[in-house]
């Protein structure tokens, strides 16, 4: 079943759109690097230092201070 006719206008567009898709072919492991370690870092549990505990009062008085 044939379909409409496509200018050739269309069909320009059309091969500027694909060459232009196949240019950013390279960049894909890229993309897929970068994705992986958005989600990697996304799921990652918090790690951070434990903080010191406070000195109180009376710990200061025995460190001299």
């Amino acid at each position: 079943m044939p379909g409409r006719p496509v200018s050739a206008a269309v069909r320009a567009r059309l091969a500027v759109l694909g060459v232009a898709a196949l240019g950013f072919l390279p960049l894909l492991p890229l993309a897929a690097v970068a994705l992986l370690g958005l989600v990697g870092v996304w799921t990652m549990p918090e790690t951070r230092a434990p903080r010191a505990p406070e000195l109180t009062t009376r710990d200061r008085s025995h460190t001299g201070g």
